[in-house]
């Protein structure tokens, strides 16, 4: 199922009032009031759907590009497709009429589907409407006496709304739980949610099943310490399993030349969480918090407490100078401690920590869950067993600025193809406790590599989050401000990669994206068909007719700067203009004294010197040269060798002249 057609009555904040909006090159649809729509018709875009992938290639539908000036309504339309039920009017009762009224105003659209080459219109307004195509009508608020198919259920579509800002419209702050609805959401602020039900897989909980603090496994301890930054060293080792997995080496990003593993130990985790109460239990007063705790809190507290002390006698400082030489011992630790703790009877063994600590603790009389944690341990050991441990130009071992990690290269493919299934399993022991210490990066970079690895994640959401969703057929992607800290070499790119990595990672469903962007590199990967130009006038967004704007694929920066983003006065800075135009006036002017003059001639020719545009700049030049009685210089260029060359001269001429118009015709500044 694909989105072709949105009419909206009235945004949130009224941003978006009375306007329609087409997202398919192939059809375009119309009303005939859009203050009242009563009539939908339509007519076949004469050109090809560029982005729609081949059957062996991928599944993407097509793809739309939101653009236009600041604050146009954007990421309002994005929250709207994302967020509106197009529900039939309310009654409350008495007291809610104008309320009511207020939410079915907000609620009032009309959408077109298109499935299986057939047209779907769902609408909730309160006459009918009436279409000049073969259509299946789904209408809501006629529709009153009998049953009623939501929005959700017609549309088919799984909603995903992406952004890597952290101002996110407040209606996609959560993750949906219910699986009969449709739309989720990722972003800085959401990815919580996320990390939080996949730390609970782990320990064996799904759906709303929530930890408690006596859950076996040190769940509770773990799970507070596991936030949706640790998940996210996750997602980059995921992201990078997909780039060496498929052999990509250009994208953007930043994968590391090495990473660096280590893995918490559980003891500290312990006391860092139970701090408080281990210090009142060692001073056996209460008085020490202001007040005498849960007396349930309070048992485990010093089951804790006594526990790590019976654990004390072993040699922590042998076990320290063990994971100096392979930080994996942590994990053995960690089982040991928790089969003590949890496991009834058991004996501390006696172990030796230069020996093999896997054949040692196999021989101890455990379960067959720790047997599998044991095993699990020993994969992973096995693995990083080759790996070096990171290097300390630190002589003294006990300072705190040396590290002591695993180093994993960029081609240790094991590494990450092991990480991958153990986090697709969510079942593995060593998940609870590993992390990733080196994955600093630039905004931008971290912007990149977030997106890309959630969009990698992306198939496997509903099944982390514990929902079930049978009912869709196909995938909405909205992406707010794609280039978000994204550098320009990277804008340029980063169309190309995402149709790449769509087409890898969705292999069942098709796949429609809405991106909105501010960057003219990536609106010359679009067609004009495939745009949506949204201006502000007034405070409300209105919507052009694409057909009004020359084309963008492949266009030069200049040209879509000033067509799809409204720069009304041109395509240069502001400060700049205004000192380049303050030149102008004095260059022309004839009021200034001789001294004057003579005194503003360096200036005037530095600013010249400094102007970019070679053409604005000779028109400056040969003022300043007019004003101090200079012979002006020609503009040396070299002889175009061929058509091509004379094509791009010609349009470079026709721009610079134009900004020269823009900038020295004075505008606002006469």
């Amino acid at each position: 199922m694909e989105l072709l057609y949105l009419w909206i009555n009235h945004s949130d904040h009224d941003c978006i009032k009375q306007q329609e909006f087409n997202f398919s090159p192939l059809y375009k649809f119309k009303v005939d009031d859009v203050k009242n729509p009563r009539n939908l018709s339509y007519k076949k875009g004469n050109t090809i759907n560029l982005f729609k992938s081949s059957e062996d290639n991928g599944n993407i539908n097509n793809i739309t590009a939101l653009v236009g000036s600041n604050g146009a309504g954007k990421t309002t339309l994005l929250s709207f497709i994302a967020n509106n039920n197009c529900i039939s009017k309310l009654n409350s009762g008495l007291g809610y009429e104008r309320f009511d009224a207020n939410e079915y105003e907000h609620h009032k659209s009309i959408y077109v589907f298109i499935e299986n080459e057939k047209l779907i219109v769902y609408y909730n307004l309160e006459e009918k409407l009436t279409c000049n195509f073969d259509v299946l009508h789904k209408n809501v608020y006629w529709n009153k006496d009998e049953k009623i198919e939501q929005l959700s259920n017609v549309r088919k579509q799984l909603v995903i709304y992406l952004s890597n800002s952290s101002f996110v419209p407040e209606s996609s702050l959560g993750y949906s739980r219910s699986g009969k609805t449709y739309n989720i959401n990722l972003h800085q602020r959401s990815m919580y949610l996320v990390a939080n039900n996949f730390y609970k897989a782990i320990f064996g909980k799904t759906g709303f099943d929530d930890i408690r603090e006596k859950d076996d496994g040190f769940a509770w301890v773990i799970k507070e310490n596991r936030d949706d930054r640790k998940f996210q060293e996750l997602l980059d080792i995921q992201y990078y399993q997909y780039l060496l997995e498929n052999r990509i080496s250009d994208f953007a990003g930043n994968f590391k030349g090495e990473i660096n593993i280590y893995f918490e130990d559980i003891i500290n985790l312990i006391k860092n969480k139970y701090h408080d109460d281990f210090e009142i239990i060692k001073a056996s007063n209460y008085k020490l918090s202001g007040q005498k705790p849960d007396k349930a809190h309070y048992d485990l507290s010093k089951r804790y407490f006594d526990k790590i002390a019976d654990f004390n006698h072993y040699n922590f400082k042998e076990i320290e100078d063990v994971r100096r030489k392979n930080s994996t011992v942590v994990l053995y630790v960690n089982l040991l401690f928790e089969v003590f703790f949890y496991e009834k009877n058991f004996e501390l063994p006696t172990i030796d920590y230069n020996k093999s600590l896997y054949e040692q603790l196999k021989k101890l009389p455990l379960s067959e869950k720790y047997k599998a944690y044991l095993e699990d341990i020993k994969n992973i050991d096995d693995i990083l067993y080759s790996c070096p441990m990171n290097e300390n130009i630190i002589d003294n071992p006990d300072d705190l600025a040396c590290s002591y990690v695993k180093v994993i290269y960029k081609n240790n493919a094991d590494f990450y193809k092991h990480i991958r299934n153990i986090f697709k399993e969510r079942k593995s022991f060593a998940l609870r406790y590993i992390r990733v210490k080196n994955l600093e990066m630039s905004s931008g970079e971290r912007a990149m590599q977030n997106m890309f690895s959630w969009l990698v994640l992306m198939p496997e959401l509903d099944e982390i989050m514990g929902m079930e969703r049978s009912n869709y057929t196909s995938k909405l992607l909205l992406i707010d401000e794609i280039d978000l800290y994204a550098h320009p070499e990277w804008q340029r790119k980063i169309m190309d990669q995402l149709i790449y990595t769509i087409n890898k990672i969705e292999k069942e469903k098709p796949v429609q994206i809405v991106v909105s962007s501010h960057s003219p590199l990536i609106l010359s990967d679009f067609p004009r068909q495939n745009i949506i130009y949204m201006n502000k006038r007034d405070g409300k967004t209105v919507v052009d007719n694409n057909d009004d704007h020359k084309q963008s694929f492949g266009a030069n920066i200049y040209t879509l700067l000033k067509e799809a983003f409204f720069l009304e006065n041109g395509a240069v800075g502001e400060f700049a203009k205004k000192k380049i135009y303050e030149v102008y006036k004095e260059l022309k002017s004839k009021e200034h004294s001789d001294n004057y003059v003579k005194s503003k001639q360096y200036e005037h020719q530095s600013i010249i010197n400094m102007i970019g545009d070679e053409f604005v700049r000779h028109e400056m030049q040969r003022s300043f040269d007019k004003k101090y009685g200079k012979v002006a210089q020609p503009i040396i260029k070299e002889i175009p060798q061929n058509i091509d060359e004379l094509q791009q001269l010609k349009k470079q001429l026709e721009n610079s002249l134009d900004a020269v118009n823009k900038m020295l015709g004075g505008g606002r500044y006469d």
